[in-house]
């Protein structure tokens, strides 16, 4: 009895695997909620709106293409990492587990970083 529910604990886990895709929509996600969270649309005139929702349309297929070329999953069967791989490294930055990706807190601290830097406005110096 106890071999059947070990069995059936390791089909369970090894079903609900997510997928390359689902690891990849959860980095769009997680990246999409940042930079949607530090450039957001307060404004009450229309045009102002549409242009945020166009650049909204750009950035999600910005980051769509980054991630589908960047992120990988690496199956452990039971489990799996999501990797993302930068500057010739793969670094892991998530787990799939039962149906679910979780990605690092550490991950988007250096995704919130970097779009930080690019608010700053450019300084010119002018001799």
């Amino acid at each position: 009895m106890r071999y059947i529910l070990i069995l059936v604990i390791i089909a369970i886990f090894y079903t609900s695997n997510p997928s390359v895709s689902e690891h990849q929509q959860a980095v769009k996600n997680k990246i999409n909620n940042v930079v949607k969270n530090n450039f957001p649309s307060n404004s009450e005139m229309p045009s102002d709106n549409l242009m945020s929702a166009l650049g909204g349309l750009f950035v999600d297929g910005l980051v769509g293409g980054a991630v589908e070329s960047s992120v990988t999953r690496k199956d452990y069967f039971l489990f799996s990492l999501t990797n993302v791989d930068f500057n010739g490294e793969s670094r892991v930055i998530g787990i799939g587990l039962l149906g679910k990706v979780k990605i690092s807190d550490e991950f988007m601290d250096v995704i919130k970083q970097t779009i930080q830097k690019e608010k700053r406005p450019n300084t010119v110096i002018i001799d």
